[in-house]
């Protein structure tokens, strides 16, 4: 029962976390209730496991990112249509503002950059950012590079 209530309890502390990363990954609130039970059962099942080698917010973030990746690719499969191919609406020159820009911007992304991005605004270094993602601290470096290139394509001047 202690476990429980100090899993209950972490998950508490981390919900903001959880809940970023419901909004980069589910578009409606349907699916992002579904995610949000999805993430919570796939930590809960490893919870077990945790050893604290990494902090509970990079196992936690792992796991989230894991799981909304799976969905992903679950859900692409079952479309027929080809995400590379869809023609995304451009929104008329300074027509977006703020949130509304940061929202368009994320939905030209691919998930790794997503995550990126959002780990970088978090104040994630390098270093932590190879650790959630499961990649090379060298891969990390490249693709950070590579998305702030194309981030300023898209008129972003600096991530974090």
């Amino acid at each position: 029962m202690a476990n429980q209530d100090e899993f209950i309890a972490k998950i508490q502390e981390h919900k903001g976390m959880i809940n970023k990363i419901l909004y980069l990954y589910a578009d409606s609130l349907e699916e992002r209730k579904d995610l949000r039970q999805e993430i919570l059962a796939a930590a809960w099942k490893s919870y077990p496991k945790f050893e604290n080698r990494a902090k509970f917010s990079t196992w936690l973030y792992r796991i989230g990112l894991n799981v909304s990746f799976m969905r992903l690719r679950k859900k692409e499969r079952t479309k027929s249509w080809d995400t590379e191919h869809t023609e995304l609406s451009t929104p008329q020159s300074g027509s977006l503002e703020g949130k509304e820009l940061l929202a368009y911007i994320m939905g030209l992304l691919q998930p790794i950059e997503k995550s990126i991005v959002m780990l970088l605004i978090e104040g994630y270094d390098q270093q932590e950012i190879s650790e959630v993602l499961g990649i090379s601290p060298g891969n990390t470096r490249v693709k950070i590079h590579r998305l702030r290139k194309k981030l300023e394509d898209y008129g972003v001047k600096e991530i974090a």
